[in-house]
């Protein structure tokens, strides 16, 4: 399902969605969930924005996110957490913004790279992985920042795991 509606707010009582497109044809945010209390579940792969047009964000209603194949934030997209937990069971690819001053736990089990730029000043992110993972810009020189950063191993310490830094842009890690 691809919601193009600029400004658009996406219903998260209609069940869970296989593929999931925040894509507005404009230049308003789509807003995630239309009341709070709700969880917005994807079970293949979520991409925010077109590659033109802005994102989606979470700040409005809090919803929790779960998405358990790859997010995709593209280029001039943006997605703002909210209060709620964030999910991301796959790999996670910043190519536009991933910002938000909320409260609630960012949980990426995949890597994260991309070209784009990580602002999240209020809440906790987590990598934690099973294996070894990447983590950071593929280039440019875009900055990360947070609030918290944790990195984990989701199957303790029986196996190993390495979170690699990629090497390639001249950006930043902040941690606050």
């Amino acid at each position: 399902v691809n919601y193009t509606g600029s400004g658009a707010v996406i219903p998260c009582t209609v069940g869970n969605y296989y593929n999931l497109g925040l894509q507005p044809a404009g230049a308003s945010t789509q807003t995630i969930c239309a009341a709070g209390a709700q969880t917005l579940t994807v079970t293949n792969n979520l991409t925010i924005g077109d590659g033109a047009n802005v994102g989606a964000t979470a700040a409005t209603y809090n919803p929790i996110i779960n998405v358990t194949g790859t997010t995709l934030i593209n280029a001039n997209a943006s997605l703002i957490n909210g209060n709620s937990a964030f999910t991301f069971t796959s790999d996670v690819t910043v190519n536009g913004t991933l910002s938000g001053s909320g409260t609630g736990l960012v949980t990426a089990k995949g890597n994260v790279t991309g070209t784009g730029t990580v602002n999240l000043t209020g809440n906790t992110f987590e990598q934690r992985v099973s294996g070894n993972k990447n983590f950071f810009t593929t280039s440019g020189s875009n900055g990360w920042t947070f609030n918290n950063l944790t990195f984990s191993n989701s199957n303790g310490s029986a196996t190993p795991v390495k979170i690699i830094t990629q090497l390639v842009g001249s950006g930043g890690i902040t941690v606050n």
